[in-house]
């Protein structure tokens, strides 16, 4: 997979290599470049936006650099940063087949109709426990409570 941020990077230090170079401030540079703001020029000076191609051709023009320079190194962190983004979808596309192809090889539901659940009986439970240990006095309150008339099953 490509990675274009070397190519963004190299971009945005050419960018502030030559505002600086010229001692121009990142508003006067705007203003020389007739961009509303100076974030426009900041944003690309760090690496947080590719300027345009008109932007660019107003770099090379109004500050002597060889017409081109800029633009074509803007076209290619373009293509590095498209053949990324393909390569990425490309990934995530081969991913969500493979996810596809193994939840279709599971078996299928049944369609035999479903019975009714059973119910346990006092049979399917485990034997009573001979001894709580050290709960003689709480054993022998459940037993009173077990016993008591209003409790027994009708």
């Amino acid at each position: 997979m490509t990675d274009a941020r070397p190519q963004r990077r190299r971009l945005a230090l050419t960018l502030r290599r030559v505002q600086q170079e010229r001692g121009l401030s990142q508003r006067a540079l705007a203003r020389l470049l007739h961009l509303s703001s100076h974030t426009s020029v900041g944003d690309g000076e760090h690496a947080r936006r590719v300027p345009s191609d008109d932007i660019l051709g107003r770099y090379e023009r109004r500050l002597g650099l060889p017409e081109g320079e800029l633009r074509v190194a803007r076209r290619e962190l373009l293509a590095a940063e498209a053949v990324r983004n393909v390569a990425s979808a490309v990934a995530s596309a081969a991913a969500e087949t493979a996810a596809v192809a193994r939840a279709s090889t599971r078996p299928a539901a049944s369609t035999a109709p479903r019975t009714a659940p059973v119910r346990p009986t006092t049979a399917d439970l485990p034997p009573a426990p001979s001894d709580f240990s050290g709960r003689a006095d709480d054993v022998a309150e459940l037993r009173t409570l077990l016993t008591a008339r209003h409790l027994r099953p009708s």
